[in-house]
């Protein structure tokens, strides 16, 4: 795939480009906790005090399924770490007191430190809850990422000062400038990946991302905000994986989107367009019983999606159920429930079988799921031969 390398620039626009937000590199900026728990006689907490040891950020939430998820691999990390050299400080933006309830019914080791005024969550550039953040012995940061990748190889290489750790879902700088003219505000890159590149994907608050190590579903699946099983291939798949880099700005998806499908289908060599097309899919209904076994949500806060075996959903809506179940069993799943409002649940979904999972459904909310043909939007791809 000759000359596979794209670079886009839109000059159409006149946006200006953001600066650029944390990145491994980087100096820490100053931590602003207003208390911190758990830390004995260290109420509140500098940079300058902390100088010498490798420390652990990890941004979360009480009201976080998949941070509460991940307590039992930190709680280890920081079980087997050297606290002389090692310390975690875990960052929530929640009032001390629902802090400690939670503390009541949960173990949490480590710190805990309250940023009541979000100031710490800003300064470190932190929009998505779990988010973890390593910062080296000399205060620079090594590592953005997320916990459930997080090993004791990584912390460790931190603290003996070894250079930026790269795993799934770190972000490295991205080698993609952001142009300063008032008149270019993106820039898109697409280019095959380097042999055994691992899969990872990162975002930045200024709007900048990288998809590593992707394949054409992966890169599909993104840009055209489809599951994979809605994906209709005409021809062979793609056998390459490809790296995805983006200078991009928030609230612009109706310019920038379109320009990365472009680059995508132009990269790939194919032409993608979304049909609506009857299709045979699982149907979720509910039954009398179901709404009066729903929780309804009592935050602000949302999220929704199925890892570790379960489907988790915060403030999340019916459709929202559907969506995280069709990733479950990776077949199309439409919402007939006719059940309105925002709801909270987790509910351990076994991958893959709908027939299991819809006993499972059964069981705890009365629901049920039928085999039935419906019109859904589906995401048809063709290839596109090169003209000589």
């Amino acid at each position: 795939m000759s000359r596979l390398s794209i670079l886009l620039l839109l000059a159409a626009i006149s946006l200006r480009a953001r600066s650029a937000v944390l990145q491994p590199g980087m100096q820490a900026p100053p931590l602003s906790l207003s208390q911190v728990l758990q830390s004995g006689a260290n109420t509140h907490v500098t940079w300058r005090e902390l100088r010498g040891k490798t420390v652990v950020l990890e941004f979360w939430g009480t009201w976080c399924a998949p941070c509460i998820a991940d307590l039992p691999h930190l709680n280890e990390l920081v079980g087997t770490s050297d606290a002389s050299k090692v310390t975690f400080i875990s960052i929530t933006d929640e009032s001390p007191s629902v802090v400690q309830n939670f503390l009541a019914k949960r173990k949490m080791a480590g710190w805990i430190g309250i940023d009541r005024n979000g100031e710490t969550f800003k300064r470190f550039g932190v929009r998505q809850r779990p988010t973890t953040i390593i910062v080296d012995r000399t205060g620079h940061v090594v590592a953005v990422t997320r916990p459930e990748v997080l090993t004791k190889e990584q912390i460790l290489a931190a603290s003996y000062a070894k250079p930026t750790i790269v795993s799934a879902r770190v972000a490295p700088t991205p080698p993609v400038p952001v142009l300063s003219a008032s008149n270019v505000i993106v820039g898109v890159s697409l280019s095959e990946s380097k042999p055994d590149t691992p899969y990872s994907m990162s975002h930045s608050r200024d709007g900048s991302m990288q998809m590593l190590g992707a394949t054409a579903e992966d890169l599909l699946t993104w840009v055209f905000n489809v599951k994979p099983d809605r994906l209709v291939w005409s021809g062979s798949v793609p056998k390459q994986t490809y790296d995805l880099h983006a200078a991009l700005l928030h609230g612009q998806d109706n310019e920038t989107f379109p320009l990365l499908r472009k680059t995508v289908e132009l990269g790939l060599h194919i032409r993608a367009e979304v049909k609506t097309q009857e299709h045979s899919v699982l149907v979720l209904k509910a039954s009398d019983r179901t709404k009066g076994l729903l929780t309804p949500t009592v935050t602000s806060s949302s999220m929704y999606g199925y890892w570790q075996g379960k489907v988790h959903m915060v403030n999340g809506s019916m459709d929202a159920f559907a969506e995280a179940l069709e990733t479950a069993f990776g077949q199309p799943v439409v919402n007939e429930t006719g059940i309105s409002g925002s709801y909270d649940l987790e509910l351990a979904i076994p991958s893959g079988d709908p027939v299991e999972g819809g006993k499972v459904l059964c069981a705890n909310f009365g629901l049920s799921l039928a085999r039935e043909d419906r019109s859904i939007p589906l995401l048809f791809v063709t290839p596109v031969t090169e003209q000589p």
